[in-house]
């Protein structure tokens, strides 16, 4: 409707505009020809210059109305013309009333100090002061400072002990809250409490049925959830034991019978397994149907001249584990971590070690014929002197290892990475 009113408006005063070019002259002269008024011109109206038809004969004569501009163009012999519909400016119209007070403008910059003025007219003189008068009130006022110190003294402690106050009034509500909340936790966990009892009794029989001691018979024991990390469990019996989330850290099992243990999530760190028997022992399962399975972490543990043959150890966490001259013949240790390990004259035979990652440990002198070492990680370790007659490196990365005077008879070397390996002193028939 705004832009329809527009076009009308500017179309008055365009007709407004051209009245003069098609009428008749004030000195009365005219052609002999019929006049053309007003009433023969169509108004056209288009968008934008853009949309303006060619200026030609059909169109010759034509106006139209620019709408995004709000001009008027003519279709003339010299093509579009511009029409100024502009009429002459008016006389001054009369002056508006008074506007309301506007907001203060910001404070100007300090000027600079004047002049000093002129010097005054001396006063007259004083009377002579009364030294006695004067000293009494001197004193008057030491002793109101005095008093006054005092005063502000006294008001500051009890300002503290007023803080001393509230703090305690605080400290109070605050134990007095606790204390509710505990009531309600401790009535809302005496369920919980009792059953934990419970399982601590059951646990207790249990643990009291096979004696955990040095040198105890506790095969086929079903210890798992218990914490029996730190206790010496020397020589102790657990063959075919659950020890599933048990936790063993830095405890001592040297000399145990740990075959054919199922230990699914327990944790081994720190704890001492020197010289055990851990033939066919699980720690890990690829299925467990009615239960939670996870690998072991057996990190930083010892295991010198343990027994693991034909062990489970896949995915397991062996880092930093001390294994030298271990029997690991057969173990499963696909995905296994051994950074760090040392498995110095360890028995790897046949091991598989698919994807180990054996970064930074120690292979000296260990023996790892037919063993399969595809895509595993040996970055800067040191297998130097192992035997590695037919064992399989497919696709493994051996980055800076020291393999020097190590036996490779046999041994599987496609697509390895070898970046500054030491093939020193090694047979390669």
């Amino acid at each position: 409707m705004k832009r329809l009113n527009a076009v009308l408006f500017a179309f008055m005063m365009a007709t407004l505009s051209l009245a003069g070019c098609f009428g008749g002259d004030d000195d009365g002269d005219s052609d002999d020809g019929p006049t053309e008024t007003l009433d023969d011109w169509t108004v056209y109206m288009v968008d934008s210059g853009d949309d303006l038809p060619n200026c030609n004969s059909d169109t010759l004569g034509r106006l139209y109305y620019v709408a995004d501009v709000e001009t008027f163009e003519v279709c003339l012999t010299t093509g579009w013309s511009f029409i100024d519909i502009k009429g002459a400016d008016g006389a001054q119209g009369p002056a508006g009333d008074q506007g309301p007070q506007g907001e203060p403008g910001t404070a100007g910059a300090q000027g600079p100090v004047g002049e000093a003025g002129p010097q005054g007219e001396p006063g007259m003189d004083g009377q002579a002061a009364n030294e006695t008068m004067m000293y009494d009130l001197e004193q008057q006022l030491l002793v109101m400072n005095q008093d006054m110190s005092i005063i502000l003294t006294n008001i500051s402690e009890i300002e503290s002990d007023l803080g001393s106050i509230d703090n305690a009034i605080q400290l109070f509500y605050t134990w007095s809250t606790q204390f509710n909340f505990d009531i309600i936790d401790l009535q809302n966990n005496l369920s919980m409490v009792w059953d934990a009892i419970f399982s601590l009794e059951s646990d207790l029989s249990n643990a009291t049925s096979c004696q955990l001691a040095p040198y105890a018979n506790c095969a086929g024991a079903d210890l798992s959830q218990m914490n029996l990390s730190g206790m010496n469990l020397t020589g102790i019996d657990l063959r075919g034991a659950n020890l599933q989330n048990t936790s063993f850290d830095y405890a001592t099992l040297d000399g145990a019978d740990l075959r054919n243990i199922v230990a699914m999530n327990a944790t081994f760190i720190f704890a001492g397994m020197n010289y055990s028997y851990l033939q066919n022992a699980e720690f890990n399962r690829n299925a467990c149907p009615g239960g939670y399975c996870g690998e072991a972490d057996l990190s930083n543990a010892y295991l010198r001249y343990a027994d693991l043959t034909n062990a489970n150890l896949a995915d397991v966490n062996l880092i930093n584990a001390t294994i030298p001259n271990a029997h690991l013949a057969k173990a499963n240790l696909i995905n296994a971590d051994l950074t760090d390990a040392n498995i110095a004259s360890a028995d790897l035979t046949r091991a598989n070690l698919i994807q180990a990652n054996l970064t930074n440990a120690n292979l000296y002198n260990a023996d790892l014929t037919k063993a399969t070492l595809y895509s595993a990680d040996l970055t800067n370790t040191d297998v130097s002197y192992a035997i590695l007659i037919n064992t399989k490196f497919f696709g493994a990365v051996l980055t800076n290892a020291n393999l020097y005077g190590s036996d490779l008879t046999g041994a599987e070397l496609n697509y390895i990475h070898l970046t500054n390996a030491d093939f020193g002193n090694t047979d390669l028939t």
